[in-house]
């Protein structure tokens, strides 16, 4: 929901156990809460692992009531729509979240909310000497809020003077309800120009002496309708492809990388030695689902998710592979839920553009059960 930009999250949040590697095979088993760097990615303030407190503050802000708005000052989750473009990380099975340190106004105006604020979104928690991942975001967003629909702006301006980085971010989403259906969407587009990789996710292109072009879209659009007993769902998402890493025109940044599509596909996570499942970038997606409620705390869910890439492979096959998901889960109360997933993912050779890897790719399985304590 976009109300997560106006309304007030946790004060205080803590991250435990991140990235760590359980059992010595150079794999994390625990994802890691590390700033990556993205753009609208920013990670966790700290990257905790064997060797550091199992326990560390990660965000921690105060919040003002004026007569004319409200003020929030401080270290801040950020979020905005579906998640797309910047994502708190604050669902049950996410893995990172985006933190900014910020100072924000938010002001109503009947149903209007609109909110100014100045964010240093990749602030300099990793310990890097020399500040590169430093950028200064200012951003205007705005939210028409009705019973049963919403839409907004997010308009980010991104500036970095030491790398020549001057971006423009148009996120635009809206929610409806439709004859017993929700419609939902989120378009971002941005464009303008950078020479610092640490501004912009995933690419290798930008240097110093090598000034890049920014022209990209991202999209998804839902649909979920209610019958009965069941939940169905429909969702499509693109981000546009890159055709060449060589040359200066950058038309790719990957989604959100907590912006879950699927149990295996796009998420950010290693499924074998040397084998690394990125976030949703050059590709479209379909992904048919249906929950069938058993009752009130309790459903069994499945989706069929299928993945084509927008410019060739490494391999020079397009599509990514076709994935078959099912689970159960249970919610013993509004804070804990328990559950089962399986998943198997029949993969084609496009996978090979997430994983680096050649050749034919195998056939990918998993079975996960969790215990999830929300606070």
């Amino acid at each position: 929901v976009v109300g997560d930009v106006f309304n007030s999250p946790n004060l205080v949040q803590v991250d435990t156990l991140c990235g760590a590697d359980l059992n010595g095979d150079g794999i994390a088993d625990v994802p890691a809460c590390t700033n990556t760097g993205t753009f609208g990615s920013g990670g966790s303030v700290l990257v905790l692992d064997q060797d550091k407190d199992m326990l560390s503050i990660r965000r921690v802000y105060g919040e003002i009531k004026t007569a004319f708005g409200l003020w929030r000052i401080g270290r801040q989750p950020s979020n905005w729509g579906l998640g797309v473009l910047t994502n708190d990380g604050n669902q049950m099975d996410d893995d990172f979240g985006d933190t900014a340190d910020r100072i924000q106004w938010i002001g109503q105006f009947g149903d209007l909310y609109v909110s100014l604020l100045y964010e240093k979104l990749l602030e300099n928690t990793l310990g890097d000497p020399a500040g590169a991942d430093d950028a200064d975001d200012y951003v205007l967003a705005a939210l028409y809020k009705k019973e049963t629909y919403e839409g907004g702006l997010y308009f980010v301006y991104r500036k970095d003077p030491a790398n020549d980085t001057d971006i423009y971010i148009i996120d635009l989403y809206g929610q409806a309800d439709l004859m017993g259906a929700t419609l939902s969407g989120e378009l971002a587009y941005y464009t303008g120009e950078t020479s610092d990789d640490a501004t912009l996710a995933y690419l290798a292109e930008c240097t110093a002496t090598l000034e890049c072009n920014v022209n990209v879209v991202n999209a998804v659009v839902r649909a979920e309708y209610p019958w009965e007993m069941w939940d169905f769902g429909l969702e499509v998402g693109l981000s546009r492809g890159d055709d060449s890493a060589t040359d200066t025109d950058v038309n790719s940044i990957a989604f959100n990388p907590d912006y879950d599509v699927a149990v295996i596909l796009f998420r950010n996570q290693p499924v074998a030695a040397g084998t690394q499942l990125g976030p949703v970038q050059n590709v479209w997606y379909a992904k048919p689902s249906a929950v069938y409620n058993l009752t009130e705390q309790t459903g069994a869910n499945l989706a069929v998710i299928y993945g084509q890439l927008l410019s060739e492979g490494a391999a020079g096959d397009r599509q990514v592979g076709f994935e078959i998901d099912t689970g159960l889960s249970h919610d013993l109360n509004s804070n804990v839920q328990v559950g089962l997933d399986l998943g198997h993912l029949f993969a084609s050779q496009g996978l090979n553009y997430y994983s680096g890897n050649a050749g034919e790719p195998s056939d990918i399985t998993t079975f996960q059960g969790r215990f999830l304590f929300h606070f």
